[in-house]
């Protein structure tokens, strides 16, 4: 039943949410842009920053763009100046226009050269990258939550959020499978009115075990513990809580 309403609100309940918000913008008009402005992207690990003045998302531009390589060890290798590159959809690159490339040769002395224009393969940082957006993770499906996160871990922008949130969409689906295991567990120890004192108990457990979750959930968001952590701790401490109850039961 858990698994059944995890796809369920996968496959049926995002995707038609997302439509009706699609559609309420349609009706009442609301435009979207996104084009950006004053941007700063770390890709490949943070060995490569990024940093535009505005990005033009219909004509997939960057315009005033400064891009800074670093070594493996974290030293200045390469800093490109531009006034605008435009996004090669053939090559997957970005081509600058009047490009200035400094660079530090072997007696720490500053050289620049000019072209008119520059492509360079490391330079493949997708154009979505680049845009005004945010999306929550509980909004979006299995596949495009993750691309989002990855995206998220190339620009070097705060992902945490996001993947303890995927991570929450799977271990809270089995919320009823914990209620239900702890809840056999103790029926049998109540004599009168088993029916009405299981109910009162399960909600009980209920709301203390979403409480657990909530907290470990904000822990991981503030980078306190990890978000597998987070996500997956409540479930872990009341599964094994239910074991020990279940064959306490039995004997």
């Amino acid at each position: 039943m858990s698994l059944f309403g995890l796809f369920f609100e996968n496959y049926v309940v995002i995707p038609t949410y997302r439509e009706k918000d699609a559609l309420m913008k349609e009706l009442l008009g609301q435009s979207v842009s996104y084009n950006n402005s004053q941007v700063t992207i770390f890709s490949r690990g943070g060995k490569i920053i990024y940093y535009c003045g505005f990005y033009n998302d219909e004509k997939k531009t960057l315009s005033d763009i400064t891009i800074v390589e670093r070594d493996a060890s974290g030293a200045f290798y390469r800093r490109v100046e531009s006034d605008i590159g435009r996004y090669e959809e053939e090559n997957k690159i970005w081509v600058f226009d009047n490009a200035r490339i400094f660079t530090v040769d072997d007696n720490h002395e500053i050289i620049m050269e000019q072209q008119s224009k520059y492509k360079n393969e490391l330079y493949d940082e997708l154009p979505d990258t680049f845009r005004n957006i945010v999306k929550d993770v509980k909004s979006l499906e299995f596949k495009p939550a993750v691309e989002w996160i990855q995206a998220l871990k190339r620009a070097g922008l705060p992902y945490r959020e996001a993947l303890t949130d995927l991570h929450q969409r799977f271990s809270f689906s089995f919320t009823p499978f914990i209620v239900a295991l702890i809840s056999c567990a103790l029926g049998g120890r109540f004599k009168k009115n088993i029916l009405l004192m299981s109910l009162l108990f399960s909600l009980g457990l209920a709301a203390v075990y979403y409480v657990m979750q909530m907290i470990s959930v904000l822990m991981a968001k503030f980078g306190t513990i990890t978000p597998l952590m987070g996500a997956w701790f409540g479930f872990i401490l009341f599964l094994l809580a239910g074991i020990v109850l279940f064959r306490n039961a039995r004997t």
